[in-house]
């Protein structure tokens, strides 16, 4: 019996009886829910869920599955969130890799033009070297001179010997004539080593002529040219004369000197096993005729009548003779112009004419040419500046690139002497 008095106490009961009503209800619709035998919302659900797991009854399912719950449970508008989401990921994997790609195709073409551009410059300098070396022997000029310069060795040495036995025979009416003779061959030397050195003089002025025309062609050329990538046609950068290491001369010993060809076997100018003299070497003569030069040049020898022809060959294996001076377009080649790339050197208005010719004039006459040709290349932007900034410098434009050469070196031999017209 409840007591009038204790009306707290009532109500207390009364609400812990309500209480445990609802509890009720709820645990049964949850279990009519999940057998299948009437509707429950999805927070009754989640309550009943966990408090499922929290006893044991059920184990707790993965993190994905339970993401996927409760992104089902959101509210449209949260779903559509969580859908953007996925969404935009998958843009920026795709904005990711296509950049990617793009980075590797834009180095892939910077690439293909450096390496084209150095074949450029590969196939110009073995062009430009080729048509040089063809000039050095045309028609088989140097080899004639050397034979020119042998016959001569030879007729000043016989004359030579022609006088002294004359007058170690006592022929007093011979001597007149045997020292004209003699006069008249070692004037006849000098007059060929004066040729020769012309001849040489006229081979450096053509080899200039040839690069000029030559740099008239590079300049017609075109070029490759990006936004952010260019590069400029091969210029020549030097041009050097000289010979082909252990290539001996055209010109081999007469047979009918035989005492000569024994004296120049022991001084060592001349093969003992094929009788042709060294090349660039200057065959002087012993004893009142040592004044003379009889200077063979280095050329490549006839095999019966095969002659060789003007070819590429190793830079390694050139021997230099002298650094030639590059011809400018604007210079006429009656001298030597002023050297490609000098900004402040001296003009050619400023040169006397004997520095000219002494600055293109080699001792011995050249049959190999090596010459170096560069490409330009640049990357990066050029940027105009602002009168502000333009006010301040001196130039008016910033330039933000990154520039570098390729340099190509390459070497020809000119082509073989013919056979002498009168040897065999």
């Amino acid at each position: 019996m409840f007591v009038s008095g204790d009306t707290g106490d009532f109500e207390n009961l009364r609400y812990s009886f309500i209480g445990f009503e609802l509890r009720l209800n709820t645990q049964s619709a949850l279990s009519s829910y999940f057998s299948g035998n009437g509707p429950i919302s999805s927070t009754a659900k989640a309550a009943f869920a966990h408090r499922q797991r929290k006893s044991g009854i059920i184990k707790r399912e993965p993190r994905l599955k339970i993401d996927r719950d409760m992104a089902n449970s959101l509210p449209s508008n949260g779903k559509d969130a969580f859908a953007s989401r996925e969404r935009g990921n998958m843009l920026v994997m795709i904005a990711l890799v296509g950049g990617i790609i793009v980075a590797v195709v834009v180095i892939g073409i910077g690439v293909m033009m450096v390496l084209f551009s150095h074949q450029k410059g590969r196939q110009s300098a073995d062009e430009l070297a080729l048509t040089l070396a063809q000039v050095l022997n045309r028609d088989d000029r140097q080899g004639q001179m050397n034979n020119l310069v042998e016959r001569s060795r030879e007729l000043v040495y016989s004359s030579r010997k022609a006088y002294e036995d004359c007058v170690a025979e006592e022929f007093h009416n011979m001597e007149p004539l045997m020292r004209d003779l003699l006069e008249e061959s070692r004037s006849g030397a000098q007059s060929v080593e004066k040729t020769r050195e012309a001849l040489s003089e006229l081979t450096i002025t053509e080899l200039r002529l040839a690069q000029k025309d030559f740099n008239e062609r590079l300049k017609q050329a075109h070029s490759l040219n990006l936004n952010w990538m260019k590069t400029t046609q091969p210029v020549v950068k030097q041009l050097e004369v000289g010979s082909i290491d252990k290539v001996n001369s055209n010109v081999s010993a007469s047979p009918g000197f035989a005492e000569l060809r024994a004296m120049d076997e022991k001084s060592g100018i001349c093969d003992a096993k094929t009788g042709i003299y060294i090349g660039n070497v200057n065959a002087k003569l012993t004893g009142a005729d040592a004044d003379l030069d009889f200077k063979l040049s280095s050329l490549a020898a006839p095999v019966g009548a095969t002659v060789s022809a003007a070819r590429l060959t190793d830079a390694h294996v050139f021997k230099q003779f002298k650094d030639i001076p590059l011809a400018e377009n604007n210079v006429g080649i009656t001298g030597i112009g002023s050297e490609t790339g000098n900004s402040g050197g001296i003009t050619n208005s400023l040169q006397s004419e004997q520095e000219k010719r002494q600055a293109q004039r080699v001792d011995q006459i050249p049959s190999a040419v090596r010459v170096r040709l560069s490409v330009g290349v640049s990357a990066g932007s050029t940027q105009t500046a602002s009168p502000k900034t333009a006010g301040l410098s001196n130039s008016s434009s910033a330039s933000n690139t990154l520039q570098d050469s390729l340099s190509v070196t390459t070497a020809a031999t000119t082509s073989g002497a013919q056979p002498a017209p009168d040897l065999p």
